[in-house]
């Protein structure tokens, strides 16, 4: 399921949450149906049902509860209120620093570095630049770590570097990102570095260059 929605395919998503759940619940695997809900939240997301999103979490962030699983509490309060957010019930700067908190006193490298990431993208958004890089590098750490070489932050490095002019750096990180997104078929980065590359020609005044991405 992880692959696949990496991969961006719906499809193979659904087959594999929908598979998991039905097994784990012909043989009563509780925490196995917990984490099968988890993913199926995460299914929801991708087709915007942020409603049914929610419920997902709800529920499966209780079994874990039960379960007295801290890590995949974790997971899914992170999840849960992103979902919040998305639906507008939560402010993205009190969830975003709560996540944070929460994510350095657990400890896990890889939530860590995506809650990073998050803090990154909300300061990005707010203008604050050095702000933004400075969480982007805190999270490029754990990703290298744990080896995670295909990742989001180096958006954040590259949207820096445009807003400074400095276009050949910003290029070169977008290219980079596109090629790595190339090798394992993910569309959705690729199609962003695309998109950033043709704005930096054109910002260069290169129109020719920029039509050349589309």
């Amino acid at each position: 399921a992880t692959l696949a929605d990496e991969l961006d395919d719906i499809q193979k998503l659904k087959a594999s949450v929908e598979t998991g759940l039905a097994l784990f619940e012909e043989c009563i695997d509780h925490r196995g149906i917990a984490i099968s809900k988890h993913y199926m939240g995460g299914l929801w997301i991708r087709l915007g049902q942020f409603e049914r999103a929610q419920f997902m979490f709800q529920e499966s962030l209780a079994q874990f509860h039960r379960l007295g699983d801290a890590y995949w509490q974790m997971r899914n309060q992170f999840f849960l209120t992103r979902t919040l957010v998305m639906r507008g019930e939560k402010s993205p700067d009190e969830i975003i620093r709560q996540n944070l908190a929460q994510a350095r006193k657990v400890g896990e490298r890889l939530h860590l570095a995506e809650t990073l990431f998050n803090q990154a993208e909300l300061a990005m958004v707010n203008n604050r630049l050095e702000e933004a890089e400075r969480y982007a590098t805190e999270a490029e750490i754990f990703y290298n770590e744990i080896g995670y070489r295909v990742n989001e932050h180096s958006f954040i490095k590259g949207l820096a570097a445009h807003v400074r002019n400095e276009f050949s750096q910003a290029r070169r990180i977008y290219t980079t990102i596109k090629e790595q997104r190339d090798v394992i078929g993910e569309k959705n980065g690729k199609s962003a570095a695309i998109i950033y590359l043709g704005m930096i020609a054109r910002d260069e005044g290169n129109l020719q260059r920029a039509q050349s991405y589309i």
